[in-house]
């Protein structure tokens, strides 16, 4: 339909021309253009109508309702939360805003919600023994933990460090065990703590049996080492006793 438009106004241009001069070639020509736009108009117009009348109909939404107004389908996210038994790992966010390098080290400490939060209804606070606030469970994790264990105050271990990326970051283990089996995972990650950071990573405030002096990073990991092996056979049925005991200070 363009080019019929075009055509038009081609033969519109010729005939005044031709008008204008008295030439008779002009207006041949002017007649010649006039007729042709004339039968363009005609085929297009019968190609359209061949077109409607030969197409399929789509169906973009219900009758009598606009795309726009189509409902949209629902989304639904399902979490599924992985653990390990009675304990659940995390990173500790906020770390640099509530810490120092003089805090670098392990902690023994707890989680509890703080539903007066101003910036998050939702927070979960996580504190060392002694009330120092250590900083906070990830925003996005706040769910998974508590479809994990919706208790609150449980204790945790966790350790605060350094690295060439980062000034400060931390993680924690969150404990819901009894009480034996809290005291071994606490031996568990503390032992991982001296293998992997050395004897000044051990938590302050944990008590060990009245007597014992473990000063190298070998003491440390021989009498963990031996506690762990000890308590395992003790909780699930083995004969042995464990004699020593390792625990949470407060």
């Amino acid at each position: 339909m363009k080019n019929a438009a075009v055509l038009f106004v081609v033969t519109f241009i010729v005939f005044v021309v031709a008008a204008n001069n008295d030439s008779a070639l002009l207006g041949l020509l002017s007649f010649a253009v006039a007729a042709g736009s004339a039968l363009y108009f005609i085929f297009a117009a019968l190609k359209k109508i061949w077109r409607a009348a030969n197409s399929i109909p789509v169906q973009t939404s219900a009758p009598g309702t606009s795309t726009k107004d189509a409902p949209c389908p629902a989304k639904s996210i399902q979490i599924t939360v992985i653990h390990y038994s009675g304990t659940y790992f995390t990173k500790i966010a906020g770390i640099k805003f509530h810490n120092s390098k003089k805090d670098i080290g392990g902690f023994l400490g707890y989680v509890c919600a703080e539903p007066d939060n101003s910036y998050d209804n939702n927070a979960i606070a996580v504190h060392r023994n002694d009330g120092k606030l250590v900083g906070y469970i990830p925003k996005d994790e706040t769910r998974a933990l508590r479809e994990w264990s919706d208790k609150d105050n449980l204790p945790c271990i966790g350790f605060i460090n350094t690295n060439e990326y980062v000034p400060l970051y931390g993680n924690a283990k969150i404990i819901d065990e009894n009480e034996f089996e809290t005291n071994l995972e606490i031996a568990k990650f503390v032992k991982w703590l001296v293998e992997n950071f050395g004897t000044k990573f051990v938590p302050p405030g944990l008590i060990l049996p009245e007597g014992v002096k473990l000063r190298t990073q070998a003491d440390w990991i021989s009498y963990l080492d031996n506690y762990i092996t000890e308590t395992e056979n003790d909780i699930y049925g083995d004969d042995t006793d464990a004699d020593d005991c390792i625990k949470p200070g407060m």
